[in-house]
């Protein structure tokens, strides 16, 4: 009996000697969470990429993209939009004559409708009546000119298709500026010739809306 009583005196303490290791507290093995990880700064909802924030974060990506809508009449007939992959872009002409130009292209960047400002001005809102320069030259001070380029499904006496060139613009580009990003329309028309020819045969009408443009 006797020593019956000193094994239950030494599990005593051994026990006791256990918890007093452990702070009075038994030991257990915890993983962090997600929000004490991060010093409980966000939520288990914030942590959690949702759909509606997927579609935000897609959306804020998207805003400032230039947008513009143009029709083209006459012997020409073309609708012009980012969506069948026409590019917009207004940048600083330093070849030549130095100046700022308006392009409206297709998917390669090359112009198919183009805006030239006066020599060194940069554009400032307005409206502008299109004018018709020195063939060659831009527009003199304050001046805007307009002029397109088109292939046609014409051909010459080689099988080659003609290319078309248009200027002697009539009509209005209007202009608005907002901390350096441009929008505005125009409405006008232009009359064109064959490549190396210097009779006019063609005229077309050109009409658009464009917005969200800022200088390259």
């Amino acid at each position: 009996m006797a020593k019956s009583r000193v094994w239950i005196w030494m599990v005593v303490l051994v026990l006791g000697a256990a918890l007093a290791a452990c702070g009075g507290q038994p030991a257990t093995d915890t993983v962090p969470t997600n929000t004490e990880a991060a010093g409980n700064d966000i939520t288990a909802e914030q942590a959690t990429p949702t759909a509606e924030s997927l579609d935000g974060a897609a959306g804020a990506s998207a805003v400032g993209s230039p947008t513009f809508e143009v029709t083209i009449s006459g012997d020409f007939s073309r609708q012009l939009s980012p969506a069948s992959g026409n590019t917009i872009k207004l940048f600083y002409q330093d070849v030549g004559a130095q100046a700022y130009m308006l392009q409206i292209g297709d998917e390669y960047g090359l112009p198919i409708i183009l805006f030239t400002f006066s020599v060194d001005e940069t554009p400032t809102a307005g409206e502008y009546p299109l004018v018709i320069p020195t063939p060659g030259m831009v527009p003199e001070d304050g001046g805007v000119t307009a002029s397109a380029s088109f292939l046609s499904d014409e051909t010459d006496a080689n099988g080659m298709k003609l290319s078309y060139a248009f200027d002697q613009p009539t009509g209005t580009l209007r202009l608005e500026e907002n901390n350096g990003v441009y929008s505005g329309s125009f409405d006008f028309t232009l009359k064109g010739k064959a490549f190396a020819s210097n009779e006019y045969t063609k005229t077309i009408t050109v009409k658009g809306t464009f917005s969200g443009v800022s200088a390259e």
